[in-house]
């Protein structure tokens, strides 16, 4: 008996991220995604969904006086998720 592939398929990537500079890789975030769509389509998938994925950065944000101000919260996309269905 065959084994049939399943109808839905996920695969995760997440780019290169420096939390310092809070600077996301997104040449090779959209290459990975593009590597993706690509390995998707040669497997029999069509890609149905991109779940991009966020990360939380807090921090503390002071005056030229360093005199402390509250914070600064910001979220660069760095991953996400694929979801492929099989083309029957």
């Amino acid at each position: 008996m065959s084994q049939q592939r399943p109808k839905f398929h996920a695969r995760y990537f997440m780019a290169d991220y420096d939390r310092h500079q809070q600077i996301v890789d997104m040449e090779q975030y959209s290459q990975t995604l593009a590597n993706l769509y690509n390995w998707f389509d040669q497997a029999g998938y069509d890609v149905v969904n991109v779940v991009p994925i966020n990360v939380s950065i807090l921090e503390e944000c002071r005056q030229g006086d360093r005199t402390y101000v509250g914070d600064v919260g910001t979220s660069p996309t760095c991953a996400a998720v694929v979801v492929g269905r099989r083309r029957d």
